[in-house]
């Protein structure tokens, strides 16, 4: 475990400083502290040498003990304090030991980039945006730009506006603000975010009642024991299972407790934050991977120093600090994008649940699916269920219908009960979406000689082939090409 040069057997008792560095090596690396007098703790940030350069890393123990060899020597102390508390290098370390993955890379995955790079903890100023012209000029000068358009509207309308608060309700908004910029539409407004206003957790419950099952749940949730309790929320659609997470974050706040809130997908934290900034009185910090590096710094930052009352992110801000941490609530728990499926490969939603343990506090997993794993958790007694039966306001679940498709005749693909359906919907001012589990007759045509593959010579992909049109198409730029009747390349006709 330690980084050495030169062979010194005679060396006295030193402190030692454990390094965790991010680089794929199974290991972490020992150093003697730097020449000043500053003590280092676990958590803090070093510059260390390491080989011919010299590297940011995090410091994971600290011991007394004679080295074998004769150590290379800390640079620098880059925090005053530990930047990551002794509970939270210990869920990390155990990341690292479940996942099978270099302690150094799981760290660094826990840090925003600016702190990987050694900056301060310091978040940046926040940019806010006011417009410098009027609706009309804008809509004007953008109309080829839809997503600048909607941009500046929202700008206006909210106008001196938080730049997270654009990128809470736009995915991928920085392009457009800097494009907006750039043509002078939009500049910087130097004005302080509005405090909240009233005691943290006050909700507007407006003429919203919880129904018998929705207070039911909630109760038990909320006075369950102290402690680590797990509870599967299995609600239908429509349920109202976003309520149940509104007032239970409400309650936590109110004591003066944190609360994460994971989902799936950054497109579903948009609507999230703005259900939650209107209805609670709380301070709401989001974290994911299309804001820019300052705004999860600032996120990050906010939430370790307990100024954030609410942390909303995907999968990765389960690794967010938390100062004053309360309750942990997962929605759509079943959805597979809660795993990381490179790098270092972990279950965000299994990472949670382990982390609400070690921090001794309850966690709230909501899905209409839950996943068999948790589904099964809750029969076993490993965690209680908590059921949604019925929709909110009475409304009635769709009535749904098996068709048998061998008895009846169809119109491309649809039987008559499906067209009529659908008609009768349309005539009634109504939608209906329909899902198609395949486009063509095969995703592939290949030579069975060369291996030759029909791909589109415009997108790199794969045609297919609609076998009824005797056709190769593309689903990307819809070029399309009559199916060869051998392999162009070999000239073989045994095409598959």
């Amino acid at each position: 475990m330690a980084q050495h040069t030169v062979h010194s057997p005679m060396q006295t008792v030193s402190q030692i400083i454990r390094v965790a560095v991010d680089a794929p090596l199974r290991r972490a690396f020992d150093y003697l502290p730097p020449a000043t007098a500053a003590p280092i703790a676990p958590g803090m940030r070093v510059r260390a040498p390491f080989g011919r350069t010299s590297v940011v890393g995090v410091v994971i123990a600290v011991h007394q003990e004679r080295p074998d060899f004769a150590l290379k020597r800390i640079e620098s102390a880059l925090d005053d304090e530990p930047l990551l508390d002794g509970q939270h290098l210990e869920f990390l370390r155990w990341a690292g030991d479940y996942y099978h993955h270099p302690i150094g890379e799981v760290i660094a995955n826990a840090l925003p980039k600016r702190l990987r790079a050694g900056k301060g903890l310091a978040a940046p100023t926040e940019a806010q945006w006011r417009p410098t012209a009027d609706a009309d000029t804008a809509q004007t000068r953008l109309k080829r730009a839809r997503k600048q358009q909607a941009v500046h509207t929202f700008i206006a309308a909210h106008a001196p506006c938080l730049q997270s608060k654009v990128a809470a309700a736009f995915h991928d908004s920085a392009a457009a603000i800097r494009a907006l910029a750039a043509k002078g539409l939009i500049e910087p407004a130097a004005v302080a975010p509005a405090p909240i206003n009233g005691r943290p957790g006050d909700i507007d419950t407006g003429d919203i009642e919880l129904n018998p099952e929705q207070q039911a749940a909630l109760d038990r949730l909320l006075q369950s024991p102290p402690g680590f309790n797990s509870y599967l929320l299995f609600g239908v659609t429509g349920s109202g299972k976003t309520e149940v997470y509104l007032r239970a974050a409400a309650r936590y706040i109110t004591k003066r407790r944190q609360v994460l809130v994971l989902t799936p997908e950054i497109g579903l934290t948009p609507q999230l934050y703005e259900t939650f900034s209107r209805r609670l009185n709380a301070r709401i910090a989001l974290s994911h991977s299309a804001l820019s590096d300052g705004e999860r710094h600032r996120a990050w930052a906010d939430a370790r120093a307990g100024r954030a009352d609410i942390v909303i992110g995907t999968r990765s801000a389960v690794f967010t600090p938390l100062a004053r941490p309360g309750l942990i609530i997962i929605d759509e728990e079943h959805d597979p994008s809660f795993k990381q499926m490179e790098g270092f490969r972990y279950s965000a939603r299994d990472l949670a649940i382990k982390r609400a343990a070690m921090l001794g506090i309850p966690i709230l997993l909501g899905s209409a699916t839950p996943s068999c794993e948790s589904f099964n958790n809750a029969l076993g007694g490993k965690s209680r269920m908590l059921s949604l039966t019925k929709r909110v306001r009475d409304i009635r679940l769709p009535e749904l219908f098996n068709i048998d498709m061998r008895a009846r005749r169809h119109r491309a693909g649809f039987s008559r009960t499906a067209l009529d359906a659908i008609d009768r919907e349309l005539q009634g001012g109504g939608q209906a979406l329909i899902f198609l589990n395949r486009r063509g007759y095969a995703p592939v045509l290949l030579c069975g000689q060369c291996g030759w593959v029909a791909e589109c010579h415009h997108c790199d992909i794969r045609l297919t082939l609609h076998k009824r049109a005797d056709k190769l198409r593309c689903h990307v730029c819809s070029h399309e090409t009559k199916k060869p009747a051998a392999c162009p390349q070999c000239g073989h006709k045994g095409l598959h």
